[in-house]
């Protein structure tokens, strides 16, 4: 990965050695994300510090921001959206899940040895995205939907559906 990320990393090492990573990952090597987006010319950048908070367990504050290109699905135009991941996760070993997650954090369960780094960033990064992408009202980026000018003849127009099935009860 560019930018002085690694792209495999062993969390509870760094954790226990306070490092702090931080760089630019390409989108475009983040498969399920960019599988929702319009372009992937976007990068992230993130910043990993790795570390011990107060009460002694390994946390990871993990800082990621992008400006994603999404399909606006009203208009289904394309439309910028900032996302900005401010987490702090509590690195637990698999093999202690149980015995050690606490309420104040969320958890990340890791492996003894290599887990990717990309992939903890775009499991955040997935969770920012809104889940009904749209333009906001009234910025004149999404095309006004067309209709009747008022509502008395838009009922006019409309036919009713279950006429023909009154036509044929009559006839019975």
């Amino acid at each position: 990965m560019s930018g002085g990320l690694p792209e495999h990393i062993d969390p509870l090492h760094l954790a226990d050695a306070a490092v702090q990573l931080a760089g630019d990952l390409p989108v475009a090597r983040l498969g399920r994300l960019k599988a929702m987006l319009a372009s992937e010319d976007a990068s992230v950048r993130v910043t990993a510090r790795f570390g011990m908070d107060e009460q002694g367990r390994r946390v990871l504050k993990l800082e990621a921001t992008a400006e994603l290109e999404l399909t606006c699905q009203r208009c289904m135009g394309r439309m910028a959206a900032p996302v900005a991941v401010d987490a702090t996760l509590e690195l637990v070993p698999e093999d202690a899940a149980g015995d050690t997650a606490s309420e104040r954090y969320e958890p990340l369960f890791v492996t003894r040895g290599q887990m990717s780094l990309a992939e903890i960033v775009e499991d955040e990064l997935l969770l920012q995205l809104p889940m009904i992408p749209r333009h906001e009202p009234g910025d004149g980026a999404c095309l006004p939907v067309a209709g009747p000018a008022n509502g008395q003849e838009q009922d006019q127009a409309r036919e009713n559906p279950f006429a023909v099935l009154a036509t044929l009860k009559d006839r019975q």
